[in-house]
This record gives structure tokens, sequence and C-alpha cells, in this order.
């Protein structure tokens, strides 16, 4: 790889090898760090030059730049280093001043901020520090399947009549399957449709970074309170469980959120998980955020997976077979963002390796990335290894039987399905003989105090873990 890129100067230069050595990187990065803290540090940057020897980041502000520099740059150095086979010194640069903010040129914000945001263009730039509204996440490249088709028909209803269906949304499930790219898309299609109209739209993480500096700087307090209490008319807030354990911010939300509901304004939230399953999270939130119409998202189907990796293969520009395709759905079944990477490192190593996207190409390519896809466990096959474990009939399990050990074999078999799949708890009560989700929720939570203060039960659990996870 080192000698393609030594004896082709320019090829590294072009916008194609470029992005794709920048987007290579990133997917490396983005598994292992926090969504929120990604979001915010690394998707604004861009990169704008590579060479032999170096890589040139744009960063849109001072703060992101030296905040990057300060926590991040050592490790970006060392996975850019792996990837091209040699040192690449990183330079971050800042982006040129505008008569505005600094803008991010590949993504475009539709994020209003201010009392003059009535009258700004859509590519205005958001606030320092806060990650843009992706114009790519719209409705039109959203793909559809049986595992979203609820919750992608219930954001289009939103976008359309905003506050007048669905309020509240809750959007849940898994990493990686499409939950931001729905909220984002919604606020797109209202600035749209509404250019006039304020959409916030942030983590719950960054909704808790911009309290406490208000609370710091008591002149901002009232500020702040306005901002979201009273100019606001439609609020996406992101990864919501991260309010969990923060009494203040949490306070601060329930006051926002009620303003908001009582005001007919539009709240939209996302969560990795059902809120009853939010450990640190208050009551009186939890019931607020089960007021409107709650909608998962499953891992996508094969078919699915194949159109999604056929679809991001067009966008990229990037020419794919019809097998190649199918390769890849067939070999990452967990989430979207696999997917995306797996395309992303596959057209990264053909253009700098100068190879077409033959299907044996795409398995070596890919060799080490599916390695590391994590193994399936199945509510069937929990079922029927704590059955065998614990001496008792899966249909017994299943069924309404209260005797102690059939509970207690229920309760375990409930705790693992939550545990070792990404089953929301109505899945886990639908498998159980249709039990209702609150049923699952006490059966998870019972397992857990019992690991904490019983070594049977530790032993039992762990001995399951061990057999249902063996490669």
């Amino acid at each position: 790889m080192h000698k393609h890129m030594s004896s082709h100067p320019h090829a590294q230069s072009g916008p194609s090898s470029t992005e794709s050595l920048w987007n290579l990187a990133l997917a490396r990065i983005e598994p292992k760090m926090n969504p929120a803290n990604f979001s915010r540090w690394f998707l604004p940057l861009r990169c704008i030059d590579v060479t032999n020897d170096s890589i040139i980041i744009e960063s849109p502000n001072t703060f992101i730049k030296d905040w990057f520099e300060a926590n991040f740059l050592k490790d970006l150095t060392l996975i850019l280093a792996d990837i091209v086979g040699h040192p690449l010194k990183v330079r971050i640069v800042l982006a040129p001043s505008k008569t505005t903010s600094p803008q991010h040129p590949s993504h475009q914000s539709t994020l209003a901020t201010t009392s003059t945001s009535r009258t700004r263009s859509r590519s205005a730039s958001p606030p320092a520090g806060r990650p843009p509204l992706p114009a790519r996440y719209t409705f039109d490249t959203f793909v559809v399947g049986p595992s979203n088709q609820l919750a992608q028909t219930a954001a289009q209803a939103v976008a359309q009549e905003p506050g007048s269906r669905y309020n509240i949304l809750l959007i849940y499930g898994g990493v990686g399957l499409g939950k931001t790219h729905l909220l984002c898309a919604i606020g797109n299609k209202v600035v749209s449709a509404h250019p006039q109209w304020k959409v916030r739209y942030l983590t719950a993480d960054q909704f808790s970074t911009e309290f406490v500096k208000s609370v710091m700087k008591n002149d901002d307090r009232d500020s702040f309170r306005n901002k979201y209490r009273k100019d606001c008319d439609i609020l996406l807030v992101d990864d919501i469980q991260f309010l969990a354990g923060k009494d203040r911010t949490q306070d601060e939300f329930f006051h926002v959120f009620n303003a908001l509901y009582e005001s007919g304004k539009q709240i939209v939230l996302t969560s990795d998980r059902f809120p009853q399953e939010i450990p640190g999270l208050e009551d009186r939130l939890r019931t607020r955020f089960q007021w409107g119409l709650i909608a998962d998202i499953k891992p996508p189907e094969l078919e699915t997976r194949k159109t999604i990796v056929q679809r991001k293969a067009e966008l990229a520009q990037v020419p794919i077979s019809e097998e190649v395709a199918t390769f890849i759905a067939e070999n990452i079944t967990d989430n979207v963002r696999r997917l995306e990477g797996a395309l992303i490192r596959l057209s990264a190593y053909a253009r700098l390796q100068g190879q077409s996207l033959t299907l044996e190409f795409t398995r070596e390519a890919l060799d080490d990335f599916l390695k590391k896809a994590p193994s399936t466990v199945t509510i069937d096959s929990i079922l029927k290894e704590t059955a065998s474990q614990l001496d008792v009939k899966v249909s017994d399990i299943k069924g309404k039987r209260r005797h102690k050990k059939v509970a207690y074999a229920r309760q375990v078999s409930m705790y693992l399905s939550r545990k070792l799949t990404d089953k929301s708890y109505p899945d886990i009560g639908r498998a159980f003989g249709g039990k209702d989700h609150s049923t699952v929720v006490a059966a998870v939570k019972k397992i857990e105090k019992l690991l904490t203060e019983d070594s049977a039960t530790r032993t039992s659990v762990d001995m399951l873990v061990k057999k249902l996870t063996r490669q």
C-alpha cells in the first residue's frame, strides 16, 4: 500500500482517495467511542489533503481543534499509520473564516439557533462545539424494511404534521440501526417545508453540557431556558439515555419537556433502549417518554441489508456487483454502521491498490473485519440451554406456571435474552408466550439483584453465558 501511494503521488490528493482514507479512519474509530463524543468531535472535521507523509484535517473552529489535538490526535495518528502502512503526520487546520460562523462544507446545518435564524439560509453554521444536522440524512436515503417500517412511517408522519401526530415520538433500538438518520430526516424535512421554524437538534449529552454552562454563568440561565422552553418549535434529542444519573439536567429537561408539550410543540427522542430499561432515569421522565408513540428499530433483514449496501455504494459512486453486495449483507448482520464501514474499507482498499471490487478481493479485504463480527445468540437457543441446565421444560418457561423452579428459569432466560440479544422488552415478552414487557423488566431487575447477592445465580448465569457465546 505504501509503495502504491509513493509511486502515484497525485492519486491520494484527489477527492476520492482523500475522502476514502478519512472515512476508513472514521470507520475504525467510531466503534470504540461513545456515539455522542464521536458525533461532537469527529463529524465536524473534514479531510482536505493527503500526501505521502502527511494528512491535513480541517476543523470548523478553534474550540474543536484544540480539544481534538489534546484528546484524540495520538489515537488518530496510530490508526492512520496502521491503515497506510507507515507513519503520517497529522495537521489540524482551521477552516477559512466567513462573515458568519465557520461552516462545515460537507454537513450543511439546518439548526435554528437565534432569532436571526428565521432569515438564514440552510447552509448557516451551527454554534461552536455543536454537530450540524447532516444534510445527507433524509427520508430519501433511508432504506425501509420490515425491521424499521413502523419507525420510518411514524417519523414521516411527524415531519409532515409536527405537533399534531405522535407527539411524543420516541425511536429506540441498538447502535447503528438508523435512529439518528430518522431523527435528522425529520429535522431536514421540517426546515425545508418551514424554514422559519426553530428546530433544535442535539444529543442529550450536549443538552447537559449546555445546561451546566448556563448554571455556571448566571446571566445565561434565562437565555438557556428561553431557547428551549419558548424559542423552539421542534426539539430533536438524540441518545436520551445519556441523561441517566444527571439529576439537575433531568430536572431541567423535565421542565423543558412540559413547556413544549403543553404548547403543542413536537418532541422527538431517540434511545438505545426502552425507557423503563434506562438506569438512573427519574420515573417522571420515564412516564413522559411513554406518553406518545414508541417505535423500535431492529437489525435489518438480509434483503434490507443488501439494499442498504447497494444504495450506499450508489451514493458513494462505488461500482459494486450483485454478488459482492450479497456477500457483505450475508456476513454482516448486526447493524447498518458495520455495513457502511465494510463498504468504506472495501472501496478505500480498492482505490489505494488499484483493484476492482471482485468477490475474491472483497473476501481478502474484509477478512479481519468480518472475523470481528459478534456471534449470534437467539432467544430459542437461550430457552433450550436454560431449560437443560435448570432441568425444566421450555414449554413451562414460556407458559404460565408459577412454580418457583420454573419462575426462576423464566427470569434467567428473560435476563439472558435482554443481555445477549438485541431484542426489546416487548419483543422478549412476545417470545415468552405473550408476556407483558413489564414482566420482562421485573425479571431482568430480579436477576441483576441476585447476581450481586447469590453466588449460585452468578455461577449458573456465567455457565449459561459461556455455553451460549462459545465460538
